[in-house]
């Protein structure tokens, strides 16, 4: 479970350079993660923006208009997507191209069908959208559509979407154009049908990375922040067309796309009159890459920034202009950001310089999924006490032997015995879940959890749903010291909590206790870590380049 396509990215990623399979592909050397699945709490969250990322947020909202509006030409496209006529066999069309599949499938248009489907019983499992079309596609191309199906489903007022997908590229694929498109989709079939967006799924035959972002996968894992855009709170721009006036706003919006490539000196005041903040704030990012690409300089595009409202699709052209090497260098001279934005981005560019506890995690995450490939379940094959709080005791009685004075031995650092017993506490969560339900669900209600989702947190594979959780908004609270012995004291305090409940008389009792303490010793001992990445950041990177080789 991610909470946006940006934690997805992430996530994707590092599994992808950890755990996934080389192959060989038409494209050559292929990492693969086979039948994969990726769960996005909230898909409206759709904006990419991520360091070493290179996203280009005007192509995928161009390409996504194009995709609802049915078409399938290159003339629009490419002034967006300049390599849109590598997949065209023809030069002037993709063949497989999704918009007319969705909007005229034999003379069907199948988002209306589903709007209908979902409106007339909104318990229907039938609203189906098919992309992949056997009597067109079992033919040697340059364009087989790689999304295939699309489900819509409506359960307690909000509409999921799961997407099929027989192949994804993290880069192009998925984080370049289809977690944005279909999250437009699902925003706009939410409105027609009247509930509130849900989650969306995608089920992934091949999940892959290409040779040629191996480094760019790499680089964006290094410098990855620990917050995104949304968690500064910017929001995402209504849609609120009726259905029956869909295609109407769809001709309008390309007719006024023209008049902006055109120059059309009324352009401004067409693209004011819009009255769908969605389509208003669309084109007007549309307005400011047309004056980007026809060499605007930074006073003119800060004023067609200007008109746009504070949204996370002005953040996305922000970063987009302030990436391009004639914009770069002079920004603070033209770009005038607005008091959240500088808040953002006083962050974001900031990314990468010191790490964060968030960071940390990233960092633990890597080593957990390591050493699991390797040791299983041997954690806790014993059980609680001789299994799982034996090995965060060790970890421990080591971190105290450096309370009392000793110095960390030559074969463990502070930091990996820090490391170890994060992970471990964490680890123990997982065992909470799986066998304390009813504690454990207390635990995760009153930290913004789902109690409905518990499984999700079960084994070794909920080791990444408890970092999300601790991370999150309503996660335990992070105690701050004011040096490491004062830090590693806190970790004596949450430990000694768990120690209490475990070593007592009926160490079965206090479920919710070991959920508090674990949680608290977990943070503790990467709220260390963090520290000590602060003040000895060599030490620290060699720690992180360590578990990356693992």
């Amino acid at each position: 479970m991610h909470r946006n396509v940006t934690r997805a990215l992430v996530d994707g990623l590092r599994h992808l350079m950890s755990r996934g399979a080389v192959i060989e592909s038409r494209a050559g050397e292929t990492r693969e993660l086979r039948s994969h699945v990726v769960r996005i709490e909230r898909p409206e969250e759709r904006v990419l923006v991520l360091p070493e990322r290179r996203n280009n947020p005007f192509a995928a909202l161009a390409e996504t208009m194009w995709v609802i509006g049915g078409r399938d030409d290159l003339a629009y496209l490419t002034r967006y997507l300049p390599r849109a006529g590598d997949f065209s066999d023809d030069g002037e069309t993709w063949r497989g191209a999704y918009g007319p599949r969705l909007r005229d499938w034999r003379g069907v248009d199948q988002v209306r069908e589903v709007a209908r489907l979902l409106r007339e019983d909104p318990a229907t499992r039938r609203a189906v959208m098919i992309i992949f079309d056997p009597a067109l596609d079992f033919v040697a191309s340059k364009d087989i559509p790689c999304n295939n199906w699309l489900h819509f489903l409506v359960r307690d007022g909000r509409l999921h979407l799961t997407v099929a997908l027989r192949s994804n590229d993290a880069i192009w694929g998925f984080s370049g154009i289809n977690a944005f498109e279909w999250s437009v989709l699902q925003q706009m079939m939410a409105h027609w049908v009247g509930v509130e967006v849900g989650p969306m799924t995608f089920m992934v035959g091949s999940f892959h990375l290409y040779g040629r972002h191996f480094d760019r996968a790499e680089k964006i894992l290094a410098r990855a922040p620990s917050r995104t855009l949304y968690d500064h709170g910017f929001a995402v721009p209504r849609f609120t067309t009726p259905l029956d006036r869909l295609d109407e706003a769809m001709d309008r919006f390309f007719a006024t796309e023209d008049a902006i490539r055109a120059g059309a000196p009324e352009v401004d005041d067409r693209i004011a009159a819009e009255a769908d903040d969605f389509l208003r704030v669309a084109l007007q990012m549309l307005r400011v890459y047309n004056l980007y690409k026809d060499g605007a300089d930074g006073p003119t595009l800060s004023a067609a920034l200007d008109r746009m409202p504070t949204c996370d699709l002005r953040v996305g052209a922000i970063d987009f202009l302030t990436r391009q090497k004639r914009l770069r260098r002079d920004r603070d001279a033209w770009l005038t950001l607005r008091p959240e934005e500088q808040a953002f981005f006083a962050e974001y560019w900031a990314a990468g310089e010191d790490a964060s506890v968030e960071d940390v995690y990233r960092v633990l995450q890597v080593l957990h999924e390591k050493k699991t490939r390797v040791y299983g379940d041997s954690w806790k094959k014993h059980g609680e006490l001789l299994g799982v709080f034996a090995n965060i005791t060790r970890k421990y009685d080591r971190i105290e032997s450096v309370l009392d004075g000793a110095k960390a031995t030559a074969d463990e650092s502070l930091i990996h015995t820090l490391a170890d017993l994060s992970v471990y506490s964490g680890k123990y969560l997982t065992w909470l879940a799986e066998h304390r339900p009813e504690a454990f669900g207390d635990f995760l209600a009153s930290h913004g959890g789902d109690r409905g989702a518990i499984e999700a947190y079960h084994h070794n594979e909920g080791f990444d749903p408890i970092v999300d959780l601790l991370l999150g908004p309503k996660g335990p609270a992070l105690e701050e010291g004011d040096d490491l012995r004062a830090m590693l004291s806190t970790v004596r305090t949450h430990y000694s909590a768990l120690e209490d409940i475990l070593t007592s008389a009926n160490p079965d009792r206090g479920a919710d206790v070991k959920c508090r303490a674990a949680a608290a010793l977990s943070l503790a001992a990467a709220n260390a870590i963090r520290f000590q990445a602060q003040v000895q950041p060599a030490l620290y990177a060699a720690f992180a380049e360590e578990v990356e080789l693992l």
